[in-house]
């Protein structure tokens, strides 16, 4: 299914691309026609017959015959490049879904940092979490350089909606923000790909040219209300997670993290209308709210 859906995505993309191309060739090669002699309608079906290189009009002068072969030229081109663009951007977009499929199944739909943690510690693979940071982080590797590389595949949707690239990447900052802050003994690679994680998230908002403070303090505002936090972590300690008894360090130490990429991510998401995430109890605004302003 998720092939089909890359697939569809990309083809309506690729038709797209081609159409208004070839109707910009024509309207350029057009006058260039019109100038050698062939008036009005008839440059116009000439110029469309070259780029398409069907060949249905001629007019037999030379010179005219010269630029039908270099549009004709020019139409295979544009056929190819846009041919050779498809496998590429159908790759990278594959290639981010594998893994949010992966997290879905361990944290379900929509993915659940709560529930993440809890399934991990009945499997008794609390201590294997680093595995899972190891893999994510370097989905945010792969993600800046796909994201930055091909500014399209910020708006390739899944096949879930509640399961966007935001949204994910979301739920899998906030666990990690959450093991760390919360549970003991803290997993050691969490800090790592947290770190990987919001520099990916900054390196895309420069893209869109989004205002955030690059160095932001423990005590900014973030989007997680503390209500939230303490009912996710009353869900974590009724499952018989190993919590730590302060949770008012608990607190700090999480909105500690959350500062970081919180801010970048939340306009990430109105930029791409992703669903909230389970931390998220107003999400829905990430919709209906408009865009960070732009950069000056």
């Amino acid at each position: 299914m998720l092939v089909r859906l890359a697939a569809a995505i990309v083809l309506r993309m690729l038709a797209v691309a081609l159409g208004v191309a070839g109707v910009l060739a024509v309207m350029a090669y057009w006058p260039i026609y019109w100038a050698l002699g062939t008036d009005g309608w008839d440059g116009l079906v000439l110029s469309a017959s070259s780029i398409t290189t069907l060949g249905f009009a001629r007019v037999g002068e030379v010179p005219e015959d010269l630029l039908a072969s270099l549009e004709a030229l020019m139409g295979l081109g544009l056929v190819a490049l846009m041919i050779s663009f498809l496998p590429t951007i159908y790759g990278r977009f594959a290639q981010r879904e594998q893994p949010m499929a992966h997290l879905a199944l361990l944290a379900g739909t929509p993915p659940d940092p709560a529930r993440l943690l809890i399934r991990s510690f009945d499997a008794n693979a609390l201590g294997e979490l680093d595995e899972m940071w190891r893999e994510w982080e370097a989905w945010f590797a792969d993600l800046r350089e796909a994201h930055t590389s091909f500014i399209a595949l910020n708006f390739f949707r899944s096949q879930d909606p509640r399961t966007h690239w935001p949204a994910a990447a979301r739920v899998a900052l906030d666990t990690a923000a959450l093991s760390m802050a919360a549970l003991e003994p803290t997993n050691r690679h969490a800090g790592l790909m947290m770190r990987t994680g919001f520099d990916t998230l900054r390196q895309i908002a420069d893209q869109f040219r989004m205002v955030y403070d690059a160095d932001p303090k423990p005590t900014d505002p973030i989007s997680v209300p503390r209500q939230d936090l303490e009912s996710v972590l009353d869900q974590i300690d009724a499952a018989g997670l190993p919590l730590r008894a302060d949770r008012d360090q608990i607190w700090r130490d999480g909105a500690g993290w959350w500062v970081n990429y919180d801010s970048v991510l939340v306009d990430l998401a109105r930029l791409t209308h992703a669903p909230p995430s389970r931390l998220l109890r107003n999400a829905g605004e990430w919709i209906t709210s408009s865009p960070a302003p732009p950069r000056g």
